[in-house]
């Protein structure tokens, strides 16, 4: 009834109107699929990851396993991950990036801004080194305890604010999984210390017993 009354002009003009509609769709769903399907593939395969992580149980196959995952989904790139240490300044514990640092002041300008930001920040230089990188924080309690720096080589394409977004999130989740594993070493070690100590006090209780039977025998005779 409604298209009965417009005139033939109308009509053509409405159904070209739809069909260009229809094709933009399909031509933006085309486009998508053929630019954007790796990086897709790319964020399923990072999101995997997150998850398996939380089942590997020490630091330095975690360490390996979230560089070669972050080299690969912004491939072609290198990174380097850091921890603080027990001096307060950052210390690499791996990295793919030849040009990383082995360890990085705690007062370096890069740094002091993750503390107070909490964010991923985009550097040009570390230290006295020229590194264009992105250096996503590990932020655990209000505190820096670590970083990643990801650096793709020049001429290569901007990674996306949305994936930067799931950069930040997999490498606080990887450094929350690193502060629980840090935290499970310490109780063994302090366990292990323990036991230690436990047997130290036993052996000297039966040494006290050895030189006081030793005594009164001499007493004795």
């Amino acid at each position: 009834m409604f298209l009965g009354s417009l005139d033939g002009q109308t009509v053509a003009a409405l159904a070209i109107f739809l069909f260009f509609h229809k094709l933009r769709s399909w031509v933006n769903a085309a486009v998508e699929n053929v630019f954007f399907s790796s990086w897709k593939a790319r964020d399923s395969a990072l999101r995997y990851f997150v998850k398996r992580a939380v089942h590997i149980t020490e630091i330095k196959p975690l360490v390996l396993a979230t560089i070669e995952q972050l080299d690969q989904f912004a491939a072609p790139a290198s990174s380097a991950l850091y921890r603080m240490g027990d001096d307060g300044h950052y210390h690499r514990l791996g990295a793919s990036l030849a040009l990383a640092p082995a360890t990085i002041d705690i007062n370096e300008p890069a740094a002091v801004t993750l503390r107070c930001d909490g964010s991923p920040l985009s550097i040009q230089q570390i230290g006295t080194l020229s590194l264009e990188a992105l250096a996503i924080p590990m932020m655990y309690r209000g505190r820096l305890d670590g970083f990643v720096l990801l650096h793709r080589p020049d001429g290569q394409e901007a990674i996306r604010p949305d994936q930067v977004t799931l950069l930040a999130e997999v490498v606080r989740e990887i450094g929350l999984d690193m502060a629980a594993l840090e935290i499970d070493q310490h109780k063994r070690l302090s366990q292990e210390l323990e036991q230690e100590n436990r047997a130290l006090r036993s052996h000297a209780a039966e040494l006290r017993a050895i030189l006081a039977e030793a005594a009164a025998q001499k007493a004795a005779g």
